[in-house]
């Protein structure tokens, strides 16, 4: 199995995987909302993806956060008939809801191959098998995870936008095409000012697929999905979207 190859770019909290994918599959695992018609998954304030990245022999399974347990991580892939080995964690931030699961496996000889962002005044035990990249300034250091898909363009992966979604777009600026855009946006519906901001950075940007989860607010992302005529009508855990 092939390693994931990272390279970073001028920004430094935005790293791509260097190679190109044909196909991606998005599982989301852990949500603050739940499923509409699976109520057998554990929706908790948090957020973990799944990420499935396929190119013509080969493919890397990526888990984008751990939502804040391990248990309740578990749980969710079991009912999912998830079972599938993790070839790389990324860890976007470091509160609890998103890398709470990854703490608890990590002292379980689980998970050592880990994407981190920069942890100032701590040490995880053997941190010399986790790969730090920098980020943000700030106590925080926030990722975000790029990968690019043939002929499409940039997959944008986003775990809370704590430094709000103003300043990820900014940064995104300096890509031509980019395809999808997941994750937390950091936006309420009551949000006057980065709410439409972000409608029309993705109708400039020409962006065909937004899915809006975790920090996003269940009537923000009702608001997102009809305005963008998205062939999606909800978001939550349990969903499982082809690019």
């Amino acid at each position: 199995m092939p390693g994931v190859h990272l390279h970073t770019v001028k920004d430094r909290n935005l790293f791509c995987l260097s190679d190109t994918y044909k196909e991606a599959k998005i599982q989301v695992l852990v949500d603050d909302l739940p499923n509409p018609y699976l109520n057998n998954l554990l929706a908790v304030r948090g957020l973990s993806i799944f990420l499935i990245l396929r190119d013509d022999k080969n493919h890397v399974n990526i888990l984008f956060d751990s939502g804040p347990r391990l248990d309740i991580l578990q749980h969710n892939a079991s009912m999912l008939s998830l079972d599938t080995p993790v070839d790389y964690a990324f860890l976007s931030v470091w509160l609890n809801h998103h890398v709470g699961g990854f703490l608890q496996a990590y002292g379980k000889d689980v998970l050592k191959k880990v994407i981190v962002p920069r942890f100032p005044g701590r040490k995880l035990k053997n941190e010399k098998e986790v790969t730090s990249i920098l980020s943000f300034k700030g106590w925080f250091n926030e990722q975000i995870l790029l990968f690019n898909l043939a002929e499409r363009g940039i997959v944008v992966v986003i775990g809370c936008a704590i430094y709000g979604i103003t300043r990820i777009l900014k940064k995104l600026e300096q890509y031509d095409k980019i395809h999808a855009v997941i994750g937390g946006f950091n936006l309420s519906s009551l949000d006057v000012l980065d709410g439409p901001l972000f409608m029309r950075w993705v109708r400039k940007k020409k962006v065909e697929v937004v899915i809006p989860l975790h920090s996003t607010a269940p009537k923000a992302r009702k608001i997102i999905l009809k305005k963008l005529k998205s062939d999606l009508d909800w978001t939550g855990v349990g969903l499982s979207v082809s690019l």
